[in-house]
Protein backbone atom coordinates (compact mmCIF):
# COMPACT_ATOMS: atom_id res chain seq x y z
CA UNK A 1 0.00 0.00 0.00
CA UNK A 2 2.70 2.37 0.84
CA UNK A 3 4.34 1.82 -2.46
CA UNK A 4 1.32 2.76 -4.03
CA UNK A 5 0.95 5.92 -2.45
CA UNK A 6 4.88 6.63 -3.20
CA UNK A 7 4.16 5.91 -6.81
CA UNK A 8 0.86 8.08 -7.41
CA UNK A 9 2.69 10.85 -5.43
CA UNK A 10 4.86 10.81 -8.44
CA UNK A 11 2.94 10.05 -11.14
CA UNK A 12 0.24 11.85 -10.73
CA UNK A 13 1.67 15.63 -10.10
CA UNK A 14 2.68 14.70 -14.41
CA UNK A 15 -0.63 13.93 -14.95
CA UNK A 16 -2.35 16.91 -14.01
CA UNK A 17 -1.11 19.92 -15.67
CA UNK A 18 -0.10 22.61 -13.22
CA UNK A 19 -1.17 26.44 -13.89
CA UNK A 20 2.33 28.17 -14.15
CA UNK A 21 2.59 31.36 -11.77
CA UNK A 22 2.26 35.05 -12.52
CA UNK A 23 6.13 35.08 -11.91
CA UNK A 24 6.46 32.11 -14.58
CA UNK A 25 3.73 33.92 -17.30
CA UNK A 26 5.83 37.30 -16.45
CA UNK A 27 8.87 35.25 -17.84
CA UNK A 28 7.84 34.38 -21.12
CA UNK A 29 6.15 37.43 -22.35
CA UNK A 30 10.18 38.67 -21.74
CA UNK A 31 11.43 35.84 -23.22
CA UNK A 32 9.13 36.55 -26.04
CA UNK A 33 9.81 40.28 -26.47
CA UNK A 34 13.58 39.26 -26.64
CA UNK A 35 13.25 36.74 -29.50
CA UNK A 36 11.25 39.60 -31.54
CA UNK A 37 13.44 42.04 -30.49
CA UNK A 38 16.36 39.88 -31.85
CA UNK A 39 14.80 39.08 -35.07
CA UNK A 40 14.47 42.73 -35.99
CA UNK A 41 18.59 43.07 -35.48
CA UNK A 42 19.44 39.63 -37.13
CA UNK A 43 17.24 40.72 -40.27
CA UNK A 44 17.25 44.91 -40.63
CA UNK A 45 13.83 44.55 -40.60
CA UNK A 46 11.28 46.28 -37.87
CA UNK A 47 8.76 44.01 -36.13
CA UNK A 48 5.43 45.33 -34.50
CA UNK A 49 3.47 43.57 -31.59
CA UNK A 50 -0.11 44.38 -30.89
CA UNK A 51 -1.84 44.04 -27.42
CA UNK A 52 -3.84 40.87 -29.05
CA UNK A 53 -0.29 38.91 -30.54
CA UNK A 54 1.23 40.04 -26.86
CA UNK A 55 -1.99 38.60 -25.07
CA UNK A 56 -1.89 35.48 -27.37
CA UNK A 57 1.79 34.63 -26.09
CA UNK A 58 0.55 34.13 -22.27
CA UNK A 59 -1.10 31.23 -20.90
CA UNK A 60 -4.91 31.29 -19.79
CA UNK A 61 -6.14 32.93 -17.05
CA UNK A 62 -3.63 35.95 -17.17
CA UNK A 63 -4.36 39.64 -18.34
CA UNK A 64 -2.61 42.17 -20.01
CA UNK A 65 -2.88 45.66 -20.22
CA UNK A 66 0.07 48.38 -21.33
CA UNK A 67 0.94 51.72 -22.33
CA UNK A 68 2.98 52.75 -25.47
CA UNK A 69 1.47 50.35 -27.78
CA UNK A 70 1.86 48.65 -30.61
CA UNK A 71 5.79 48.04 -29.62
CA UNK A 72 8.17 48.61 -32.59
CA UNK A 73 11.38 46.73 -32.40
CA UNK A 74 13.64 48.60 -34.91
CA UNK A 75 16.84 47.19 -36.27
CA UNK A 76 19.16 49.06 -35.07
CA UNK A 77 17.97 47.72 -31.16
CA UNK A 78 15.67 50.41 -30.34
CA UNK A 79 11.88 50.14 -29.63
CA UNK A 80 8.90 52.15 -29.31
CA UNK A 81 8.91 52.09 -25.61
CA UNK A 82 6.36 50.43 -23.39
CA UNK A 83 5.09 49.34 -20.13
CA UNK A 84 3.24 46.24 -20.07
CA UNK A 85 1.08 45.26 -17.12
CA UNK A 86 0.13 41.04 -16.66
CA UNK A 87 -2.68 40.35 -14.07
CA UNK A 88 -2.67 36.99 -12.31
CA UNK A 89 -5.92 35.35 -11.47
CA UNK A 90 -6.85 32.38 -9.03
CA UNK A 91 -4.17 31.46 -5.84
CA UNK A 92 -1.32 30.67 -7.38
CA UNK A 93 -0.87 33.57 -9.88
CA UNK A 94 -3.02 36.86 -8.23
CA UNK A 95 -1.43 39.98 -8.30
CA UNK A 96 0.38 41.92 -10.97
CA UNK A 97 3.99 42.61 -12.35
CA UNK A 98 5.24 45.06 -15.03
CA UNK A 99 7.38 44.51 -17.63
CA UNK A 100 8.88 47.55 -19.29
CA UNK A 101 10.81 47.67 -22.86
CA UNK A 102 13.62 50.47 -23.24
CA UNK A 103 12.92 53.00 -25.85
CA UNK A 104 16.32 54.03 -26.24
CA UNK A 105 17.87 50.68 -26.00
CA UNK A 106 15.09 48.46 -26.58
CA UNK A 107 15.62 46.73 -23.22
CA UNK A 108 13.40 44.43 -21.89
CA UNK A 109 12.95 43.75 -18.08
CA UNK A 110 10.83 43.13 -14.93
CA UNK A 111 10.06 45.69 -12.78
CA UNK A 112 8.05 45.94 -9.51
CA UNK A 113 4.26 47.27 -9.62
Amino acid sequence: MAILAFAAGIVWPRLVPSRPSLDEAAGLLVRSLRATREEALADGRPRRLDLATLAAALPPGFRLDGEGLPVVFLPNGAASGAVLRIEGQGEEAAGARLVEIDWLTGRIGRKAP
